[in-house]
């Protein structure tokens, strides 16, 4: 858990590459993204000077990058010299020919303007002085390679912050290396330094990339790329299971910038227990962004939903000389749903539309955990191994939460909720629930070699009946405490799972399990 890049839920280099493939455009692009994490905000940018092939065949020498951010973002320019901003990976080739391709990463942070203006190589690039300056530091080759970049803030009488970044993509021949090299790929991503304008939009960002001959900058032929990042976009998946035909209702809803994304092409691939992976198709949103399909399953599975994100022609012409040779639009993150396919051993579903909402309001919503906690995954399933005997029981009313992820990336939360037919269903329920099996069962599913202990958990009294049981499990790392709450009300039985490396925040598991409670309470 502690190990969970935020980065990696949306954004990374991984989604450019899908651009290009998904399009089949072949030529240089721009891509950005843009993702809040409760407090934090990410931004992806890209730029990407290579044919599909990943060869640089026929494409110009980039000698100098103007990148200008659309009106409305703001960026955080107050932070002293040595703050680290993001990251920043490349991909480096040789100046002459653009062979020799190297990739390297490095850290992104605040510079010292005055260096920058003693820095003969970012004169060369972007002279004079600027509003801030970031300084990119990459090793390749056991090479350290230093990319200055400056960054220009100019207000207009009653007009918001225009803001550009401008950096130089080549080096001329010299020691090292003799041939010179050149960036042809360059993905950043920077960390709480972009802030995004609140209205729904469409922003375009663009990049002026101006081609080197013979080494020396050739502004008669610098040529733009776009980027169109739609803000808010949204992507949702939800499914039933019909147990008679044995398969998944799949159904959800796609917009951007407040408005239903029509005739988006949803991808769904489901993901088993045993690390199977399977295609399932594709569907297609209608005139209000929804879409939804019926698709056999026989097992839990997880399943991914998708619309890839697209690069083509410029829609709009460009006044730099060598026009627009591109322009990418962004796609809403990925989401993922578990579907649920009942037990042997499992109660009887009978949903009732008035139990299934007591169900939905006794499990965590984004407004239960702490403010900077993010919603990291959709719904998951019962642990497998642990299949106690409720097949006598019916339930009316049942409920999946998302996962929750705390703001140190060290905590985990999630819960499940289900409404029996009568109270002592649930009474008896509980009792084979509420066990230390379960917690084993989880602590197993996590495979990890480090010794474990399994026992009961002391917690207060909540509900009608509350037990918790605890999993530590010791890793390098430290030790791993997977916490099981299960809380009885009535009719309704609810299990909260708060998973966290080293102890979870005082108070945190008991507060929640009181929430849940109280709102299972209106029963």
């Amino acid at each position: 858990m502690a190990a969970l890049v935020l980065a990696a839920f949306i954004l990374g280099g991984a989604q450019a590459d899908g651009t290009r493939a998904a399009a089949g455009f072949d030529g240089p692009q721009l891509t950005v993204d843009y993702a809040t994490f409760g407090a934090q905000s990410v931004l992806a940018l890209t730029v990407d000077l290579q044919n599909q092939s990943g060869s640089t065949d026929g494409l110009p020498v980039a000698a100098g990058l103007q990148i200008a951010v659309p009106t409305g973002f703001q960026l955080d320019l107050t932070k002293p010299p040595g703050t680290k901003i993001g990251d920043l990976s490349a991909g480096i080739a040789s100046a002459t020919d653009g062979s020799g391709f190297a990739f390297a990463d490095g850290s992104i942070a605040v510079d010292d303007p005055a260096t920058y203006a003693g820095d003969p190589v970012a004169q060369t690039c972007a002279p004079g002085v600027h509003t801030a300056v970031w300084r990119a530091s990459l090793s390749v080759i056991g090479q350290l390679i230093s990319v200055p970049i400056a960054v220009d803030a100019t207000t207009d009488p009653g007009a918001p912050t225009a803001y550009t970044i401008r950096m130089c993509p080549l080096r001329g021949p010299s020691v090292a290396p003799p041939a010179g090299m050149t960036f042809i790929l360059l993905s950043a991503i920077l960390v709480n330094e972009v802030t995004a304008p609140v209205p729904p939009a469409v922003y375009t960002w663009s990049a002026l990339v101006t081609p080197a001959k013979g080494f020396v900058a050739d502004p008669t032929a610098t040529f733009e790329l776009r980027a169109i990042l739609p803000l808010p976009q949204t992507l949702s998946l939800g499914a039933q299971y019909d147990p008679k035909t044995k398969s998944a209702v799949l159904s959800g809803k796609a917009s951007a910038a407040g408005k239903p994304t029509v005739g988006a092409v949803v991808s769904l691939v489901s993901h088993d227990r045993k690390d199977r992976t399977t295609e399932l198709g594709s569907v297609r949103t209608d005139a209000a962004g929804v879409f939804r399909v019926r698709r056999s399953v026989d097992r839990p599975v997880d399943v991914l939903a998708s619309i890839a994100p697209s690069t083509g022609p410029c829609t709009t012409p460009s006044t730099a000389p060598g026009g627009c040779l591109s322009e990418s639009t962004a796609s809403p993150k990925a989401t993922s749903v578990t579907v649920i396919v009942p037990r042997k051993k499992d109660a009887k579903l009978v949903l009732l539309p008035r139990d299934q909402a007591l169900a939905r309001r006794s499990t965590l919503g984004v407004g239960d955990v702490p403010s900077n906690w993010i919603d990291v995954a959709g719904p998951s399933g019962p642990c497998p191994g642990f299949t106690p005997n409720l097949k006598s029981f019916t339930v009316s009313g049942q409920a999946f939460s998302h996962s929750f992820l705390s703001a140190d990336q060290a905590a985990i939360a999630s819960s499940t909720a289900s409404v029996y037919a009568d109270r002592q269903s649930a009474t008896t329920a509980f009792v084979r629930l509420a066990l230390p099996a379960a917690v084993r069962c989880e602590a197993k599913s996590v495979g990890t070699n480090g010794a474990v202990s399994v026992g009961p958990l002391s917690f207060p009294k909540v509900g009608d009946v509350a037990r918790a049981f605890r999993a530590s499990i010791t890793i390098p790392q430290g030790i791993v405490n997977l916490d099981i709450v299960f809380v009885r009300v009535g009719r309704v039985v609810i299990e909260l799972d708060v998973n966290s490396l080293g102890m979870a925040e005082d108070g945190l598991e008991a507060a929640l399990a009181r929430r849940l409670a109280s709102r299972a309470r209106g029963q």
